[in-house]
């Protein structure tokens, strides 16, 4: 069996993959590499400031090549990544090796909106989150789901728990 030497924390937008990433990597010891972060660190944008300066496929080619990059560095690192990276077929082949392991954080289109315009540094798709939300969540699950992830359902649950079932399935996965 290959040894998992890379961690991705997968979803849709206002999942939780930032929080429950970090905490995953503190629990392990690792690395933690939040995609938003980096972008915003490397170009001086934020997501939807480099959405709306330089488009759509501008902003998703980042995204990837963000991954991308992070799956091919030093490993013991967890990946919070950039929701759309999923629809990249090279970005889903990289989340498949049998090094990564994929923490999908799976939640309702009604609870990431009520979530969605509390960060100012997400781009923003018309007046209604829940309808954008849920055509994403119609072509990204299937995507997901390919990933063969350990799946954490979000809704109704509190911060704390999701975390908790997150660490105790990397856990049982990692064999500790």
């Amino acid at each position: 069996m290959t040894r998992i030497r890379y961690l991705a924390v997968v979803g849709l937008m206002a999942v939780g993959k930032t929080t429950v990433g970090r905490a995953i990597g503190e629990h392990l010891g690792w690395r933690f590499d939040d995609s938003d972060a980096a972008i915003e660190a490397g170009t001086g944008l934020t997501v939807r400031e480099l959405r709306d300066r330089r488009g759509q496929a501008a902003l998703r080619a980042v995204e990837s090549r963000h991954l991308l990059d992070a799956l091919a560095g030093p490993p013991e690192i967890v990946i919070a990544a950039a929701a759309g990276t999923v629809e990249d077929v090279r970005c889903r082949e990289a989340l498949r090796r049998g090094d990564t392991l994929v923490v999908w954080l799976r939640a309702s289109s009604s609870l990431l909106a009520e979530r969605f315009a509390e960060e100012p540094h997400r781009p923003t798709y018309g007046h209604d989150p829940m309808a954008f939300l849920a055509r994403q969540d119609a072509i990204r699950a299937p995507l997901y789901a390919s990933l063969d992830p350990l799946v954490v359902d979000v809704d109704g649950r509190s911060t704390e728990a999701v975390i908790e079932i997150a660490i105790a399935a990397v856990d049982r996965r990692l064999g500790r």
